[in-house]
């Protein structure tokens, strides 16, 4: 089962959140230009949380983040309303699966249901599917990327 917008034929909320990090990615490392990117694409600030900056789309149905400036590590991470965490595997495989050379690890974080580590614009980044959590406003299961 995968999450879907209301209209037929519209993006899933799932695609939502892909275009959201992939948006991210286009900045990264950089938290500064990243929080202009995600601006300027069209995603809706909705506040800082401390460690990132989160972004929504579609009724805040859908979450990008990015870090903030005192954040130790760079990242990016999404979170899609009722997504399962099995759900969350599989939208990090299609997010890895653009990423080269990006390969399977054992999970570090008690969080993760599946890792992987790569390289994105010369940073090493641990990539993981997160499980069901809280957003504020929304509960889903979401993608993480974080700097070593």
């Amino acid at each position: 089962m995968t999450a879907h917008a209301n209209s037929a034929g519209a993006e899933t909320l799932s695609d939502v959140g892909k275009a959201g990090f992939e948006t991210c990615l286009q900045a990264f490392p950089d938290s500064k230009a990243a929080h202009t990117t995600m601006k300027d694409s069209g995603w809706r600030f909705e506040l800082s949380s401390g460690r990132f900056r989160l972004y929504s789309k579609n009724g805040r149905r859908v979450l990008a983040g990015t870090t903030t400036s005192s954040n130790d590590h760079s990242g990016c991470m999404i979170a899609v309303s009722k997504l399962s965490g099995a759900q969350a595997v599989n939208l990090a495989k299609e997010i890895v699966s653009r990423i080269p050379g990006a390969k399977p690890v054992q999970p570090t974080d008690g969080d993760a249901l599946a890792e992987w580590v790569a390289t994105v614009n010369g940073v090493k980044v641990h990539i993981g599917a997160m499980d069901v959590g809280d957003f504020h406003f929304m509960r889903g299961a979401g993608v993480l990327m974080q700097s070593q």
